[in-house]
């Protein structure tokens, strides 16, 4: 005789929950956290040469320049009177030197008198230098590409031989 098979036992599964997303591929930035002192490869204050009331401001703070750029102007009516003059000076000087060249090639003139004139169309040429050099510093300019970290001075304000008028970093 046969022993009955016992009833099978049916288990049911337990349904697990899945979440499902859609991935798709997208630019990921690389950053780095890292705390750190950052200074300044170039860092002067730059300051005017000549005195003189202040014309034009260029540049404010936080401006980025460049390098030869004007940052400000000084007035320089006075100078520029200056440098007319020596230009004239410089002109007639060396109108007078070619006349005292050919008198003094044919004889007629004695060689001191023709060193006289000489030394005043190089003193003249020495004034003229110096007055293009003085209007030049009417004038502020970058002496590097950078930024405007402060300004000193305002429009209108008269400013001293030497004032600090920018600080300028790179």
């Amino acid at each position: 005789f046969k022993k009955p098979k016992p009833p099978a036992v049916v288990v049911a599964e337990k349904a697990t929950p899945v979440i499902t997303v859609t991935v798709k591929a997208a630019p990921l930035a690389d950053i780095l956290r890292l705390p750190g002192r950052v200074e300044a490869q170039f860092d002067a204050t730059l300051a005017v040469e000549k005195p003189g009331v202040i014309t034009e401001i260029a540049v404010d703070k936080g401006a980025e320049v460049a390098k030869d750029q004007l940052l400000l102007k000084l007035d320089d009516r006075s100078w520029n009177i200056l440098l007319r003059q020596t230009e004239i000076e410089l002109r007639e000087a060396t109108k007078e030197l070619a006349r005292w060249q050919n008198l003094k090639d044919t004889g007629a003139v004695a060689t001191s008198d023709y060193e006289r004139v000489q030394t005043r169309c190089e003193m003249a040429t020495i004034a003229n230098s110096n007055a293009q050099i003085d209007m030049a510093k009417c004038q502020l300019r970058s002496p590097v590409a950078g930024v405007i970290d402060d300004r000193y001075l305002e429009k209108g304000e008269n400013a001293a031989d030497g004032a600090r008028a920018f600080r300028l970093i790179t």
